[in-house]
């Protein structure tokens, strides 16, 4: 392996050359800079809230951590300086082309990608994600309003042929079901075993045994850093190789895990969907013949609980003898909200065949402008405060805080992990004690 130092930057107009930075270096220089940085950032929130008051503090409390980061790069580095992490180490910040000294243009495009780039990336993913699922249930919405009036349009005899409504989705549909479906949310990113996560690795593994660019940041602004310190003869400075090739093997074990536990979770997902199908059709074959084969398969998950036999063939589980246990196969129940287009009968209004039509009319209207509102309740209802997207509680994704907030499972536990208080109330809360929450 080539030692990092061993070539060194050449200044045409100087007679003294410096040799490039070491690892060890490097990264201390990061670790002192972003100290640094922390300590200026909190003193910025201080100043903030002592001006503007802790509410716009709490309501932008991102925003002003990363302008009090470009903020902190910007007065040290700007004009060319050192940064006092870079001080620290005695490096210096130069062109990793020409081995000059890296100034304006440079230092501009290095802090933009190290401080703003990154804030700037997520805002964007985590909008186009809301625009993306947004309006796929918008247009899932409208197909199954228009299913709902074609359906109040059949006759009695037709409306018990499912085939009797034929509205199918459009291309272009599809494909936005399709992408809003396998669009992964924003918090997926920062995981441990996400794809993030193992290209932030290898990137380490791979400055660890080139020793050339620390951070995506000096990459793609190519520059790089000289240490000032007058080394001895033949002195060769300390190096992370042997970590690079230890970090690239770790890398690689994990690749192969997360490859065997895809490939496991695929079967027991192919599994599942055949044991349904079998289950359903032993049900079939029991409901219309009553064999003795579809009994067996049946009382083989029936439990009796205080004299009541229950089945987990259903979800949520049903008494074993009921409809539901036919009617709900799937791992979900949707929700089901009111249509405001749909025709309502005087029956289900709660009023007499001999009712008048003026109170009929007046009855509907008022029930289609309940619907409205609750329609907009559950909108609102449903939106997580963490991600500011929409809950899926129909999937069990959904969880409660012991004070009664509910956010998404993923970003309540990630903010569990993080810091253990409720993020609206600032309660205590911890993992162990999160209830996962269906249909609400």
């Amino acid at each position: 392996m080539s030692n990092p130092s061993s070539s060194r930057p050449y200044h045409p107009q100087s007679r003294f050359s410096f040799p490039w930075a070491a690892q060890p270096e490097i990264v201390r220089a990061y670790q002192k800079d972003a100290y640094y940085r922390d300590l200026f950032v909190d003193q910025f929130k201080d100043v903030v809230r002592t001006t503007l008051g802790v509410r716009v503090l709490h309501a932008n409390s991102e925003i002003i951590a990363v302008i009090g980061g470009v903020a902190y790069l910007a007065l040290c580095a700007l004009n060319g300086a050192q940064t006092l992490g870079e001080e620290y180490v005695n490096a210096m910040m130069v062109d990793g082309k020409t081995g000059r000294i890296a100034r304006g243009k440079r230092r501009v495009i290095f802090i933009f990608a190290h401080a703003l780039l990154p804030y700037l990336v997520a805002k964007a993913y985590a909008s186009a994600r809301r625009f993306v699922v947004g309006s796929d249930q918008a247009r899932q919405q409208a197909l199954e309003r228009a299913r709902l009036r074609a359906r109040a349009m059949l006759s009695a005899s037709q409306r018990g042929n499912p085939d009797a409504v034929q509205i199918r989705p459009a291309v272009t549909d599809r494909i936005m079901t399709s992408i809003a479906k396998h669009l992964p949310a924003l918090e997926s990113f920062t995981a441990s075993d996400s794809w993030l996560a193992y290209f932030g690795a290898a990137h380490l593994a791979i400055f660890y045994l080139a020793g050339r660019y620390y951070s995506i940041a000096q990459r793609l602004s190519d520059v790089r850093y000289i240490s000032t310190v007058a080394q001895r003869p033949n002195q060769r400075p300390p190096s992370y190789e042997v970590l690079g090739v230890l970090l690239g093997i770790q890398i690689g074990v994990k690749a192969l895990l997360g490859l065997n536990r895809y490939r496991r979770e695929r079967r027991k997902a192919r599994e599942a969907v055949t044991a349904a199908a079998r289950a359903a059709a032993g049900l079939e074959a029991e409901k219309e013949g009553g064999g003795a084969k579809g009994r067996s398969a049946r009382e083989k998950e029936v439990v009796v609980i205080d004299g009541v036999r229950w089945t987990h063939r259903s979800s949520p589980a049903a008494p074993a003898d009921s409809d539901a246990v036919v009617a709900s196969q799937g791992p979900t129940a949707p929700l089901a909200y009111a249509d405001p287009d749909a025709v309502i009968s005087p029956a289900e209004l709660g009023l007499p065949a001999s009712a008048s039509r003026q109170d009929i009319e007046t009855a509907r209207a008022a029930a289609k402008a309940r619907a409205i509102e609750l329609e907009g309740i559950a909108q609102t209802v449903l939106k997580c405060t963490l991600c500011m997207e929409q809950r899926t509680p129909e999937n069990g994704s959904s969880a409660v805080t012991e004070c009664g907030h509910i956010f998404c499972w993923d970003c309540l536990s990630g903010w569990a992990r993080e810091k253990p208080e409720c993020p609206l109330c600032r309660q205590s809360i911890s993992l162990h004690r999160l209830l996962p929450i269906y249909n609400f």
